[in-house]
């Protein structure tokens, strides 16, 4: 591990809430679309079997 890979685990450290704004803003972008993409029906039929077979037990 270098030294600043451990100051930047240091407790207590804190990042600039301008560059906080900015990262989340940043972000928020970047995965928007993948947020807005509809569930895929593979994954859709996952889920509804099981629910059902939680509903037998």
């Amino acid at each position: 591990m270098s030294q600043d890979e451990g100051e930047a685990r240091k407790p207590g450290a804190r990042v600039d809430a301008t560059i906080r704004m900015h990262l989340g803003r940043k972000l928020k972008t970047a995965y928007q679309t993948l947020v807005e993409e509809p569930v895929p029906d593979k994954f859709l039929k996952l889920l509804e079997e099981l629910r059902r077979k939680e509903n037998k037990s």
